[in-house]
């Protein structure tokens, strides 16, 4: 006969072991949304293992940015990628065409020159654009609209314009340039 305190042992074991899965399954699935992923056509390796080099329809992954360009090095260790020719990086609302970028993965901030960038309801270009820790963008020598044409209708140019995606955009010393 089944004693029944040999029951609730058997049900808590069988309890703990099952939190104790799923905790294992949840921690794996935070780890892998903290590694970067990056593809490219041929990718090579430092003797230590700390410097990516990849060329050739170049992919990275990280967390909710995907980046893709010609060539790229990455450094793991800082999660820092210097990528150049047809970059583009994509980040929830915002994506950011340019030559060449500097980012940084881990503190999501980085540096694009010569840049296009769309941060709904905003479209612009601009000499330099940084993406600071607080989410901006800050667009240095170039202008915003919210024309999506290649050549939109007005443009508002300013030595210094700073967007927040998804709440606002400010720049001082505006100027209206009107026509394409």
């Amino acid at each position: 006969m089944i004693n029944l305190k040999n029951i609730y042992i058997l049900r808590a074991i069988f309890l703990a072991l099952i939190i104790l899965l799923c905790r294992s399954l949840s921690a794996q699935a935070q780890d892998t949304n903290t590694q970067v992923e990056l593809n490219g056509d041929f990718i090579e390796y430092s003797v230590d293992g700390e410097k990516i080099t990849a060329k050739g329809d170049v992919v990275i992954l990280y967390k909710n940015a995907k980046l893709t360009c010609e060539s790229v090095e990455f450094f793991r260790t800082e999660k820092v990628a210097f990528a150049k020719g047809n970059v583009v990086l994509i980040m929830g609302q915002s994506t950011i065409k340019g030559k060449d970028i500097i980012f940084n993965f881990e503190k999501m901030t980085g540096e694009f020159n010569g840049a296009q960038i769309y941060s709904y309801p905003y479209y612009g270009y601009a000499e330099k654009v940084r993406r600071l820790e607080d989410k901006s963008l800050v667009l240095e020598g170039g202008y915003v609209t919210t024309s999506d044409y290649d050549k939109p209708g007005y443009k508002l140019r300013s030595k210094k314009i700073q967007i927040y995606p998804g709440e606002k955009m400010v720049a001082r010393g505006v100027k209206t340039v009107l026509g394409g």
